[in-house]
C-alpha cells in the first residue's frame, strides 16, 4: 500500500511539472523574465515618416522604452529623443503598460510639431495605458504587436 502511495504522488508531481512546462512554452515567456530587446520602426501616414529605433526593457512589474529617430513631416525634420518609463501587469503573453513619466532627451524636437498625433497616448502622456502583446519566435526573439497586428521585430540586446 505504502509503494502505491508513493508512486501515486510521483505520478502526479510529474503530471504537474508537465502542466508547468506546458503552460510555460505556450506563453513563449516565463513570468520572472527580463525582457531586453531593440527594434526598428516605420511609421508612415499622409506625408509624415518616423524612422526610430526602440529599445524595450521589461522586468518585475515595471519597464522602459527608449525612442531616438528622426520625423519628416513634409519638408520639416524633427528629432525625437525620449523614454518612456512604466509599470505593466501580465497574463499570458497579454502586457497591460501604464506609462508613468516622459523623459524628452536634449536632441528631442518634437515639442510643437505633429509627431505626437501620430502616436498612441502612452508614448507621449503619463498615465496612458497601452495593451501589448509579446510572443517569441523559434529564435527566441520577441515579436510585439499591438491590436494583435505585429509591430515590431524585437532582437535581444
Amino acid at each position: 500500500m505504502k509503494n502505491k502511495i508513493i508512486y501515486l504522488v510521483c505520478f502526479i508531481a510529474i503530471l504537474a511539472g508537465g502542466v508547468y512546462l506546458l503552460l510555460q512554452y505556450n506563453t513563449g515567456i516565463s513570468g520572472d523574465e527580463t525582457i531586453s530587446c531593440q527594434s526598428q520602426n516605420t511609421v508612415i501616414h499622409d506625408d509624415f515618416r518616423l524612422n526610430a529605433s526602440y529599445v524595450f526593457t521589461l522586468s518585475k512589474n515595471k519597464g522602459e522604452i527608449s525612442i531616438s529617430g528622426l520625423a519628416t513631416e513634409g519638408e520639416k525634420q524633427y528629432q525625437i529623443s525620449r523614454a518612456i518609463y512604466f509599470s505593466y501587469n501580465k497574463s499570458d503573453s497579454i502586457y497591460v503598460l501604464q506609462s508613468h513619466n516622459i523623459e524628452n532627451f536634449s536632441p528631442d524636437e518634437s515639442q510643437g510639431s505633429n509627431v505626437n498625433h501620430h502616436l498612441p497616448a502612452f508614448f507621449y502622456e503619463p498615465e496612458k495605458n497601452l495593451t501589448i502583446k509579446i510572443q517569441e519566435d523559434r529564435y527566441h526573439n520577441k515579436i510585439i504587436s499591438l491590436y494583435n497586428i505585429p509591430i515590431f521585430y524585437c532582437r535581444d540586446k
